[in-house]
């Protein structure tokens, strides 16, 4: 997999978030990004975000880490064209 970098922190654009490292595979079509620092939540430790394509349809799995419990599974979702 390829790694992605988005580096330094705008303020005019996400403030809430800091620096993202990440890697996508084309092969499997895939794109991950992890943020360590969360500006607005205190308790989050990371957040990790991973997009896939399958069968044309996008799908969409957020994991958050805090203070008090590892990394877990926060949200999924599988958007559909229309």
């Amino acid at each position: 997999p390829r790694r992605l970098r988005r580096g330094g922190h705008r303020p005019e654009h996400r403030p809430h978030r800091g620096p993202e490292t990440g890697s996508y595979d084309s092969e499997k079509k895939t794109v991950t990004l992890q943020s360590e620092l969360i500006g607005n939540a205190a308790k989050v430790k990371q957040i990790t975000r991973a997009f896939q394509v399958v069968d044309g349809e996008l799908s969409y799995v957020v994991q958050m880490a805090t203070i008090t419990n590892s990394l877990q599974p926060h949200l999924k979702a599988l958007l559909k064209r229309i």
